[in-house]
């Protein structure tokens, strides 16, 4: 059985990527894979998601865009090599889940789109009503995001307006691709029960498909 978990960074991907290894699967941290990617092509910048966050910065300081598209760049080329790989793990037959990046939607579609043939793309949903903690908690510790161009600061606007609206218009936007590049849509108030068991994910995401 192959999962790919598809969502923002904090929405729980990585959680129960642990749950599933703690029961033997294989877990693919693409997340990882960048990081140790991109400190082979440009040196010391640390491989936590916070070190990467530091590196990429926020979308209003010099140079985003660069630091952006090289960060997309080594995501494609990440998904490629892991869309090979669980081709053979279908084959296989093994059990694995791939722990995907937040901006995993912004990759070469048709490689998206041969991810979901060879596993089950399921997505995890935050709702609305955390959406300004999410900003609040990307500021105060910056992650790697790709804005995909839509950071802007109008004239006269004040640069928290600015993250706010900004903000709400790449969520909305990646709603939409997650649902489009996925099997299955977990609502948060489903997957955040602490009495959920990797047994019982299991068992929902045969019903659903």
């Amino acid at each position: 059985m192959i999962l790919t978990f598809m969502g923002m960074s904090g929405a729980g991907k990585s959680f129960w990527a642990a749950k599933f290894a703690a029961q033997g699967f294989t877990v693919v941290d693409c997340d990882a894979l960048v990081a140790a990617s991109l400190q082979t092509l440009i040196g010391q910048i640390g491989t936590s998601l916070d070190e990467v966050g530091q590196w990429m910065g926020l979308p209003d300081q010099p140079g985003f865009r660069q630091r952006e598209a090289l960060y997309l760049a080594c995501e494609t080329d990440m998904l490629r090599a892991v869309v090979a790989r669980a081709l053979a793990w279908a084959a296989a037959q093994a059990d694995c889940v791939i722990d995907t990046g937040g901006s995993i939607i912004y990759a070469d579609p048709t490689l998206l789109q041969r991810l979901r043939q060879c596993s089950t793309v399921i997505y995890f949903r935050i709702p609305d009503t955390l959406h300004q903690q999410m900003l609040n908690a990307y500021l105060a510790h910056p992650r790697p995001v790709i804005w995909n161009g839509l950071f802007e600061q109008a004239t006269n606007e004040g640069r928290a307006d600015a993250f706010r609206r900004s903000y709400a218009q790449l969520l909305r936007q990646r709603e939409q691709l997650y649902e489009q590049y996925s099997d299955m849509t977990l609502e948060y108030h489903y997957y955040r029960q602490s009495s959920l068991s990797v047994e019982q994910f299991i068992q929902m995401s045969r019903q659903l498909l």
